[in-house]
């Protein structure tokens, strides 16, 4: 009877290490692939932080091409006003 409880009981302790065995690979593998995300997480905030860096650099040079544009703009108003005075004044020379 004792050498049959004995039996069992290291049939059960060869069961459990052979569980433990195969849970500490599972946690093995499932750290490795944790580290692998980890690692993606970390390379696609750095591409973030490099876009968001981009999107200001291009919002500012945004904001500089268009005062350059109103500048530009109001440049070419002014010089149709002058345009239009000189023949405003050529009209005049001319009927006088």
């Amino acid at each position: 009877m004792a050498r049959l409880e004995l039996d069992r009981i290291a049939k059960e302790r060869e069961r459990s290490q052979a569980r433990r065995l195969h849970d500490q690979a599972a946690v093995e593998e499932r750290e490795r692939a944790l580290s692998g995300h980890e690692r993606e997480i970390e390379a696609a905030r750095a591409e973030l932080d490099g876009l968001k860096a981009q999107v200001s650099h291009v919002g500012e040079e945004h904001s500089a091409l268009r005062a350059e544009m109103a500048g530009l703009d109001e440049r070419r108003r002014a010089e149709r006003a002058a345009v239009a005075r000189l023949e405003a004044q050529i009209g005049e020379l001319d009927c006088a």
